[in-house]
């Protein structure tokens, strides 16, 4: 997911996700519940999402923080369940996986 991320926010490299702002910084680091709350009480927190080999991407649409539900905006949730970065992830890693698109050195043809 890092690496589709890095990618599509690389101005040279051809991977591009679709509905995704190309001016996207990545990073990947510790984040503290309060952090997270505070983003998502002052409206800058924009989407959360988890990965996984099983989920592959699967949204957060809350979470329960200090007896509280901190609520994250999920555009779009009412007819995909993803908001536009876990959605084109979703997409572009399916397409990846069935073969119909190709990423680097990901798959190989046996």
């Amino acid at each position: 997911v890092l690496a589709l991320l890095r990618a599509h926010a690389n101005p040279s490299h051809p991977f591009k996700l679709e509905g995704v702002p190309s001016q996207l910084t990545v990073s990947e680091r510790r984040i503290f519940m309060s952090e997270l709350a505070s983003y998502a009480q002052d409206g800058s927190l924009a989407e959360v999402f988890g990965s996984g080999t099983a989920a592959i991407i699967t949204s957060v649409e809350r979470i329960g923080y200090k007896g509280d539900d901190v609520r994250v905006p999920v555009e779009g949730s009412e007819t995909t369940g993803f908001g536009a970065v876990a959605g084109a992830l979703y997409e572009a890693l399916q397409a990846i996986q069935y073969g119909d698109d190709a990423f680097e050195n990901w798959s190989v043809l046996v």
